[in-house]
């Protein structure tokens, strides 16, 4: 039985690193995602669930019913939205600092190699490789990203060098590609909560060595939530990789 395969994702970035994380699954469960999002944001009284706000304090919860205790509350109850269904995390990342100091060498495989085009393209690849490893039959990946007028031109650009252009061998699986605002699309709020986190993982523990936040054990607990990425020890590897597959 053939189902639609999609992908939320929303970019987070800071002064160390820049990310790309996105939620894929079938249609049907973000559907469900989607009911059980919005009933919460009912619930709660809140227009929308934005990690990065609530964490900092800013509107809409900066007033005093926002302690610490209801922050965590607030936290936990939409993570455990993601985690209770059968949805997939990944998260790309790359230090931008790595980036900088590895452009010439880069320039020889790739010509987009800001922080967001590289993630962009990263997470695509990504997600494209772990569907066909799942030998999901003739299945491409609709894409929906946060809307980032800035980006969205170089993004449809390299998605469509992979798709038609580039002659990947996964091409097949890369289906549609659009770029919503989360306040129509709750599942968008879903992408920004693990976004927001994986990319909190990548900056204070994979390259600062802190111990992992609680937020982040409740996704990994699910067992189906994954960070890779490229830091200055680790991108040297990747371009030598690439000089040996010339």
């Amino acid at each position: 039985m053939s189902f639609m395969i999609c992908a939320y994702a929303d970019e987070s970035g800071d002064k160390s690193i820049y990310s790309m994380s996105a939620l894929l699954g079938k249609l049907s469960d973000f559907v469900e995602l989607g009911r059980r999002w919005r009933r919460a944001l009912q619930e709660e009284s809140i227009p929308e669930f934005h990690a990065a706000k609530l964490e900092n304090h800013r509107r809409p919860y900066d007033g005093s019913s926002f302690d610490a205790d209801r922050r965590a509350y607030l936290q936990r109850k939409f993570i455990g939205l993601i985690t209770e269904l059968p949805i997939w995390g990944f998260a790309t990342f790359v230090e931008i600092e790595a980036l900088a100091t590895n452009d010439t060498a880069l320039a020889r495989f790739m010509s987009h190699r800001e922080p967001y085009t590289f993630s962009f393209r990263m997470a695509v690849e990504v997600m494209a490789l772990e569907v066909d490893g799942y030998r999901v039959k003739h299945e491409p990946i609709a894409f929906v990203f946060d809307q980032q007028k800035q980006y969205e031109g170089k993004a449809n650009e390299i998605y469509d060098y992979l798709s038609t252009d580039g002659n990947w061998p996964l091409a097949y699986r890369l289906g549609s590609i659009s770029f919503e605002s989360r306040l129509h699309y709750v599942e968008l709020q879903a992408a920004d909560t693990w976004a927001y986190e994986s990319r909190k993982f990548a900056t204070d523990t994979a390259i600062n060595k802190n111990p992992e936040r609680w937020q982040m054990r409740l996704f990994k607990h699910a067992g189906r939530f994954n960070v890779v990425g490229y830091t200055k020890e680790t991108l040297p590897r990747l371009i030598a990789s690439l000089e040996r597959e010339r």
